[in-house]
C-alpha cells in the first residue's frame, strides 16, 4: 500500500512540477510578427483596391451616361437642323409664290389701263 501511496505522490508531484515549472514562451519570433503585420497591410490594401474599383465602376457609368447624353444632344441638334432646312424651303416657296403673284398682278394691271387722261 505504501508503494501505491508513493506512486500517487510521485505522480502528483510530477504533474504539479510540470505545471508550475513549465516554460511557456509567449514571445513570437520576429518573422511571425512581420508576417502578421504584412498580412494586415495586405488586407488593408485589398480593401483599398476594392474601393478604388467601385469608384472606377461609378466613373465608367457616369462616363457612359455623359456619352449617351451627348448622343441625345446630337440627335436633337440634327432634328433642329432638319426643321430649319424645311422652314427655309417653305420660306423660299413663299417668296417664289409672292413673286409669281406680283408678276401676275403686274400683268393684269398693265393689260387694262385705267388711266385718266
Amino acid at each position: 500500500m505504501r508503494k501505491w501511496t508513493y506512486l500517487v505522490a510521485t505522480l502528483l508531484m510530477a504533474g504539479t512540477t510540470a505545471t508550475f515549472t513549465g516554460c511557456i514562451d509567449t514571445d513570437e519570433p520576429e518573422g511571425i510578427a512581420e508576417l502578421r503585420g504584412a498580412k494586415s497591410e495586405f488586407i488593408k490594401a485589398q480593401a483599398a483596391v476594392e474601393l478604388v474599383e467601385a469608384e472606377l465602376r461609378k466613373a465608367q457609368v457616369a462616363e457612359q451616361e455623359l456619352v449617351n447624353a451627348g448622343l441625345a444632344l446630337q440627335n436633337k441638334s440634327a432634328e433642329i437642323d432638319l426643321q430649319l432646312h424645311e422652314l427655309d424651303i417653305q420660306v423660299k416657296k413663299l417668296l417664289i409664290e409672292k413673286e409669281e403673284a406680283a408678276t401676275a398682278q403686274a400683268k393684269a394691271g398693265s393689260g387694262s389701263c385705267h388711266c385718266k387722261s
